[in-house]
C-alpha cells in the first residue's frame, strides 16, 4: 500500500512534502 502511495504521490507532487512520502522512502530503503 505504501509503495502505491509513492506512485500516486509522484503524479500529485504534493505527497512529496508530506510525511507519508518520507515513510515510503524509509520503507523502500528497508526493502533495498
Amino acid at each position: 500500500m505504501q509503495v502505491k502511495y509513492l506512485t500516486q504521490g509522484s503524479d500529485d507532487g504534493g505527497l512529496y512534502l508530506s510525511p507519508s512520502f518520507f515513510s515510503t522512502v524509509l520503507l523502500l530503503s528497508v526493502n533495498l
